[in-house]
């Protein structure tokens, strides 16, 4: 008899990932298996897979073992039952967009995943501000079938803006800035965004200031700097620097002296007063993981005293 759900699953994570769309074309061979050889081997198999999958859906990275004759058939394949690559980016706004995607893929051409914090939270700025997906694929000289707003082609559109801003081949993208202090006084006179963020934000057209306090002695005091930037730009985002656990996800202020440098960036928007948070560090495609709302006492530790790098954007 043939192995039809066996086989289906082998044929479906030849690619090493198992996506939203696959995940559906294998509950129904597992339907087909369980109608037209109920209680087989096959059937046991496709009882089995789909219980240990849906234990297992919060995981990305899977491993299992198929009976092949007196052997096994180890599987290893990215799982992702949320989304698909080619599924286009659900959501009505784009605040409702952003929220969905994560700076993690599951495809084969990108390589710079763990790296491109800084290139997804300036594309998911330029949509929040009012850029359109495809003015941005544009700029970033994507391919006229690139330009829908897919997962894969948002992901692709991260990749391409980190290799647009990455000069110097260093993982990440650095957020240098300098600033002129008054002599005598100590007070900020100045202050530029002039490393791979900033070459990362011209490309998508938008301005970015590093938002500092007022004093060399109170640099990251910036309350009022920040209120002010508000003022000034009150369609604009802020992209902050943060210390991003890599085992459990958790994000805090960079602190030097408990060993939790900035490692990573998010941005921080406004919607009907409240302050959000969007995340991309999370392999969370497909669902509404990234976006989290600020409570007053975390908005002021994520920015307004934070030591992390603190910017900034609007469009131009």
């Amino acid at each position: 008899m043939t192995e039809i759900f066996r086989q289906t699953l082998i044929n479906l994570t030849a690619d090493r990932v198992l996506d939203r769309r696959e995940l559906t074309d294998l509950r129904k061979a597992a339907e087909s298996t369980q109608k037209e050889a109920p209680g087989s081997a096959d059937a046991q198999i496709a009882e089995q897979t789909l219980r240990f999958l849906e234990s297992h859906k919060s995981e990305n990275s899977l491993r299992m073992e198929l009976p092949e004759g007196s052997a096994r058939r180890n599987l290893e394949f990215l799982f992702t039952p949320a989304y698909a690559e080619t599924d286009l980016v659900p959501g009505s706004t784009a605040r409702e967009q952003v929220a969905y995607l994560s700076q993690s893929d599951s495809l084969s051409e990108t390589t710079h995943d763990g790296n491109r914090c800084g290139a997804a939270t300036l594309l998911s700025a330029h949509l929040l501000m009012g850029g359109s997906f495809n003015e941005a694929a544009q700029r970033l000289g994507l391919p006229s079938d690139q330009r829908s707003f897919t997962y894969g082609n948002a992901h692709r559109a991260q990749e391409k803006l980190y290799q647009v801003a990455n000069s110097d081949s260093n993982p990440a993208l650095n957020a240098a800035y300098s600033y002129g202090v008054e002599r005598g006084t100590g007070k900020i006179v100045s202050a530029v965004s002039d490393g791979e963020i900033a070459v990362g934000a011209a490309a998508l057209k938008m301005g970015i200031q590093p938002l500092l306090g007022s004093h060399q002695s109170t640099l990251n005091q910036r309350r009022e700097q920040v209120d002010s930037f508000w003022r000034e730009h009150p369609q604009g985002v802020l992209q902050v620097g943060v210390n991003l656990n890599t085992q459990t996800g958790v994000l805090s202020p960079p602190d030097a002296n408990s060993g939790s440098a900035q490692n990573h960036f998010v941005v921080v928007y406004r919607h009907q007063g409240q302050y959000v948070m969007l995340d991309s560090g999370q392999r969370s495609n497909g669902t509404t993981a990234a976006a989290k709302p600020l409570s007053a006492a975390e908005y002021s530790r994520f920015v307004n005293t934070s030591t992390g790098t603190v910017n900034g954007l609007w469009r131009q």
